[in-house]
């Protein structure tokens, strides 16, 4: 009787030891991490730890600016389909363990060949741009390290940005569309405009009160 009895406390201690270890406490990333599933081919539903996903605007011009913290676990910047992981036009994948960077593209659920890099040092923190062109997208590091990389898929396929990672730290993302850089520059125009007649109407009132 003792020993069964020693047996089911020595079980009762093993289980609250498992659930000590299973239990984690994340970093606080830019959005509030959750498990997101995203429809892939056949039914399949891969889980991705994901810090952000949103619909874009996609065009030649457009810029995707994340400031990020690597550890030890990978770090995907995805730029996919709308709720659809089988095409994804590109694809970033930060692997600190191996100091490797490679660059992914996926049509109807198929993986094309990845081009792979050794990743810089980045520090603490660092920061990614992602600026698309018409024909390739322009890959930075910290303003320092650089990749080209051909689209091999039309980057209208590309309607959402996820980013995911276990254990990454996600600082903020800042995203360009040429339209928004049209409208800060007729803003501007339009203030220096307001400006200049502001000044025309002020000299015009000092020459009356000389008169």
């Amino acid at each position: 009787m003792n020993v069964i009895r020693v047996l089911i406390l020595l079980s009762l201690v093993h289980v609250a030891m498992l659930f000590s270890m299973g239990r984690r406490t994340f970093p606080r990333p830019l959005n509030k991490r959750k498990h997101i599933t995203i429809s892939s081919k056949n039914g399949a539903q891969p889980k991705r730890h994901v810090m952000f996903s949103e619909a874009v605007e996609m065009a030649p011009g457009t810029v995707f600016v994340v400031s990020a913290v690597l550890k030890r676990l990978p770090l995907e910047i995805i730029l996919h389909r709308r709720m659809d992981l089988t095409v994804i036009p590109i694809l970033v994948f930060m692997k600190p363990k191996d100091k490797e960077i490679s660059f992914w593209s996926k049509d109807s659920d198929i993986w094309d060949k990845p081009e792979r890099r050794g990743m810089p040092s980045t520090g603490d923190s660092f920061v990614i741009k992602i600026s698309i062109e018409s024909t390739k997208s322009i890959i930075s590091i910290d303003d320092h390290w650089y990749k080209e990389f051909d689209h091999r898929l039309p980057m209208d396929d590309a309607q959402q940005l996820t980013i995911s990672g276990e254990d990454a730290i996600v600082n903020s993302i800042d995203i360009y569309t040429p339209e928004a850089e049209e409208e800060e520059k007729d803003q501007d125009q339009t203030d220096d405009s307001t400006t200049t007649d502001q000044q025309s109407d002020d000299n015009s009132n000092e020459n009356n009160d000389a008169d």
